[in-house]
């Protein structure tokens, strides 16, 4: 029936796929299906419904890899073309209008855990029971925290492999080394704040700056250099075993008040504490944390060089990182770290979807796969965002 077959014609595509921007595309749908990719010029099925689009964008829904949703804001990430998320973990919502959610159960953590309700695992038959427990309660992914160390990671990676779920990991304690060692499938934060990633000679300086208080990331990204020998096996070793890294620029942008003030301003603060700091204290803390802020972008920029792969993801919601419009800005971030236009895109599309798993179902615009589409009208890296629609299995939300 025409209803069930739309033509998407002359539309400026941006597949997912890393590859450039098509101009002069049409895309067939077929019910909840892409059905097929050809040019605005190729006649149309007589039964379909054509939709002359004049030339704006077309790209995949988006993925936020990195999204502690709560019920409510599972709308407003649909609303701004968020169609794939997953929740890494503390919380897991199924069965609810919004984006397709995969997701981790209770964070896994070592000895000294400062998360209240986190699997609190003291050696390897501990942690291997719980990813057990998680596995029965159809987690695909477990989430492995910040005092694990490098043992338990290793133990918690190849249980989870073993029955059939993926780890991601936001660690302190094992080094992103280690972690591609053990087999681990992601990494989260673009702030690997591990003694053994700095040059041998800034180690002791910076676990004594730290305990005299010095904030951990930033002091951790001072210190960092980027063309040290500990960063180029890191790198290597990343984009060798195919791990996935979402920086959560956006988040990190927050967190250090580096970002751009405009935008600030122009979000309302979300989250459940927003900060509340005289403007003074504010200029303060970016004065001191803008050098921190350039090294995370040059980090994300070495391992993207590097052939590491980049995902989409943004930490929200926090302070300052509402959900859904957070994504956009991640992209932007991405872009000025160093990635394509066409590059960032795919981070939050086909790159996003691969390192999930689900890249024969979603994230790249061509047959066969689920037709999550977005329709902007102008560049995606445009900003105020130019999202027009958001196709959700076939369906204009």
């Amino acid at each position: 029936m025409a209803r069930d077959l739309r033509l998407l014609k002359d539309v400026t595509l941006l597949d997912g796929s890393g590859a450039p921007p098509r101009p002069g595309a049409a895309v067939l749908v077929r019910g909840d299906r892409v059905a097929e990719v050809t040019t605005a010029a190729a006649p149309a099925p007589a039964e379909a419904r054509v939709e002359a689009l004049g030339g704006r964008w077309l790209i995949p829904g988006l993925f936020d890899v990195h999204a502690h949703a709560r019920a409510p804001d599972l709308l407003r990430l649909l609303e701004h073309g968020v169609t794939t998320i997953r929740i890494p973990g503390g919380r897991f919502l199924r069965g609810q209008r919004g984006p397709t959610v995969v997701g981790a159960g209770r964070y896994i953590d070592g000895e000294g855990s400062l998360l209240p309700d986190a699997a609190r695992c003291h050696d390897e038959d501990e942690v291997r029971r719980e990813v057990q427990r998680q596995a029965d309660q159809g987690m695909e992914w477990v989430k492995l925290y910040t005092a694990l160390p490098p043992p338990l990671v290793r133990a918690a990676v190849d249980e989870a492999h073993a029955r059939g779920l993926r780890a991601v990991g936001d660690l302190v304690a094992t080094s992103w080394t280690e972690a591609a060692r053990a087999g681990i499938d992601s990494l989260c934060h673009a702030a690997p704040r591990h003694p053994a990633l700095l040059p041998e000679h800034a180690r002791a300086r910076y676990l004594e700056d730290l305990r005299r208080g010095a904030h951990p990331v930033c002091r951790f990204l001072e210190l960092l250099e980027l063309d040290a020998p500990e960063v180029d096996e890191m790198v290597a070793l990343l984009a060798d075993r195919g791990v996935a890294v979402d920086p959560t620029l956006v988040g990190l942008e927050s967190l250090l008040f580096t970002g751009d003030p405009d935008y600030h301003r122009s979000l309302p603060p979300g989250g459940e504490d927003p900060p509340r700091l005289t403007e003074e204290a504010v200029e303060e803390l970016r004065r001191r944390a803008r050098p921190a802020w350039a090294k995370a972008l040059a980090l994300v920029g070495r391992l993207h060089r590097g052939g590491v792969r980049i995902v989409a993801g943004t930490d929200c919601p926090r302070p300052f990182v509402a959900a859904g419009v957070s994504l956009w800005r991640e992209l932007r971030l991405l872009a000025r770290a160093g990635l394509s236009a066409a590059e960032a895109v795919r981070a939050a599309t086909g790159a996003a979807a691969a390192a999930l798993g689900l890249g024969e179902e979603r994230g790249v615009v061509r047959p066969g796969q689920r037709a999550d589409l977005l329709l902007l009208d102008g560049d995606p890296l445009a900003e105020p965002t130019p999202l027009i629609w958001t196709m959700q299995g076939g369906t204009v939300r």
